[in-house]
């Protein structure tokens, strides 16, 4: 006796057709394909037109001949198709085409077919997987163009097997969800965060559009595929704004920045932070130009000190930032009687002052240089380390021992170097500088007979490390160590003497010449004071002479 299963509603089919474990499914659809054949009284109750989209899926779910299937889908499928792009019917049941395991089924089944055996089935099988491809996962939702790009590349693949008729009612699909979808149409759209008002392409903001936020804080400008694409303006709930280029979601390009506190920014941004050359405009009148990287002043820079009683430019700073912080050597530019006047070098050491030097005092002994340890920390100009209050001798080890400033510390029970003082060592080197609870943070050191061989930041008890000089003889190399080893990877400056008697004193990066840089010519006494770029000098270079008068040359 053959026991029946019997179902009471359609969703108890749709339930066996759809919902249940892949392996069970096929069993679960082979045994309707039996009913619908055999016991087709079972069924009289149902609605026939949606039973036909059920048979449909069962013959595509079915592991039987894959020519007999795909008959039998599109015995059941194309009046269904043809119904509804005529506009007699929703889209309702058909939606089931663009599930996930419907998908995976029609593809594999065009896997199976030879288009050179089975042309109308294999061309039929492929309009199907066209129209699956335009519903795919987004509930009738067409995403994008290049979803309609993707169907229509299926569409071309089947349409030249099958009959006129076919390709006509799955072309006017094409007409109905890409006109419907591509155009551009006004209106608003609400999300969880937020409203949306603009122009709206495939039910997503695309074009010029306001985005207002729960948080009070709006966007409005140009939208492409529902994030910030182009030009816009951002107002923040604290009243900044940003106004410029987006791509991405993200501020990328040229864009300005207006604090609430006044400040302004205008530059360029990559991936929503500051990333390449802008200016920085404070509000109390100060400007600071130069390159950022990752949201932080990095690289050269000017810096504009504005004076709110004369309403004028008091003085500019050049310098190099690194990574948001300034160590090293910044020269400053006064107005002296209607020029534009170099007046002194402010030596930093991790955004502190450490010195400032006069131009006029290193004019006397280097009249052209724009460089150098020579100028800058010359022993007759720099400031000497002497103790400022009490001193002691405290043995390091049997080789060295240290006089200078000092306090106790409690943790050792023992009195330890702290302030201004010396380390001698037992070879005849010193080491002269500060230090902060027995580390050394900057200062010299000297060769046994009285050379100074490096002048700088230090760590620990004379290992180079941070911005300093290291001296050979006359010439040097200025520029950030890491652990007692130059960090090529930064700009740096130089002085070398050549055999053949001249010098180049000036900017180096990567090994190679790179920014200014001076070459002194020791016989003739002339100066060629010229601009490199990887190595290559440009065809313009000013020449001094001997009496300190100069000419600007182009070759």
């Amino acid at each position: 006796m053959c026991f029946r299963k019997k179902y009471k509603s359609l969703k108890e089919i749709r339930i066996d057709v759809f919902e249940s474990h892949y392996k069970k499914r096929e069993k679960n659809c082979a045994r309707l394909i039996k009913y619908f054949s055999k016991y087709p009284d079972m069924f009289e109750q149902f609605d026939q037109e949606e039973l036909k989209t059920l048979k449909a899926y069962c013959y595509i779910s079915y592991q039987g001949s894959f020519v007999y299937r795909c008959q039998k889908i599109k015995e059941y499928l194309f009046p269904q198709i043809k119904q509804y792009v005529n506009g007699e019917r929703e889209l309702g049941s058909l939606e089931s085409l663009s599930s996930v395991d419907i998908r995976r089924e029609l593809d594999w089944l065009e896997r199976l077919i030879y288009s050179e055996n089975y042309p109308e089935e294999y061309g039929f099988i492929n309009c199907l997987i066209s129209f699956s491809e335009l519903n795919t996962w987004r509930g009738g939702r067409i995403d994008s163009d290049e979803q309609i790009k993707n169907a229509g590349e299926i569409f071309k693949k089947g349409k030249k097997f099958v009959d006129k008729e076919t390709v006509d009612v799955f072309q006017k699909m094409f007409d109905i969800f890409g006109k419907k979808n591509s155009s551009t149409r006004t209106g608003s759209i609400l999300y969880k965060y937020g409203k949306y008002e603009g122009e709206i392409v495939w039910d997503k903001p695309n074009g010029q559009g306001k985005f207002t936020y729960d948080e009070g804080s709006s966007y409005e400008g140009q939208f492409k595929d529902g994030v910030r694409q182009g030009f816009g303006v951002y107002k923040y709930a604290s009243g900044s704004r940003f106004e410029g280029q987006y791509k991405n979601d993200q501020p990328n390009g040229f864009g300005k920045m207006f604090h609430n506190d006044g400040d302004r920014f205008e530059g360029m941004y990559k991936d929503g932070v500051r990333n390449g050359h802008g200016t920085y405009y404070y509000s109390n009148g100060d400007v600071l130009e130069g390159d950022f990287y990752n949201d932080v002043s990095s690289g050269p820079f000017k810096f504009y000190v504005y004076d709110k009683k004369t309403k004028k430019i008091k003085e500019r700073e050049e310098g190099t930032f690194r990574l948001g912080s300034l160590s090293g050597v910044v020269k400053v530019f006064v107005e002296k009687n209607g020029k534009d006047c170099l007046d002194l070098f402010r030596i930093y050491e991790d955004d502190r002052i450490k010195m400032e030097i006069k131009y006029e005092t290193l004019r006397k002994t280097n009249r052209h240089n724009e460089f150098g340890a020579m100028r800058y920390y010359k022993d007759s100009i720099q400031p000497s380390y002497k103790p400022r209050g009490k001193c002691k001798k405290i043995i390091i080890d049997d080789k060295r021992y240290y006089y200078g400033e000092y306090t106790y510390n409690s943790d050792f029970g023992a009195d330890i170097m702290h302030g201004f003082g010396t380390i001698y060592n037992s070879d005849g080197i010193r080491i002269e500088g500060e230090f902060e609870d027995a580390r050394m943070l900057s200062g010299s050191i000297f060769s046994d007979k009285g050379d100074k061989v490096y002048h700088g930041q230090l760590k620990s008890l004379g290992i180079f490390n941070g911005y300093g000089v290291l001296y050979a003889g006359d010439n040097y190399v200025e520029g950030y160590f890491s652990e007692g080893t130059l960090d090529k990877t930064l700009p740096y400056v130089v002085r070398t003497d050549y055999e053949d008697g001249t010098i180049y004193e000036g900017e180096v990066f990567d090994g190679m010449y790179h920014g200014k840089g001076y070459i002194v010519n020791k016989k003739e006494g002339k100066i060629m004071e010229l601009v490199f770029d990887n190595g290559r000098s440009n065809k313009k270079y000013r020449l001094y002479y001997k009496d300190g008068s100069y000419e600007d040359i182009e070759e």
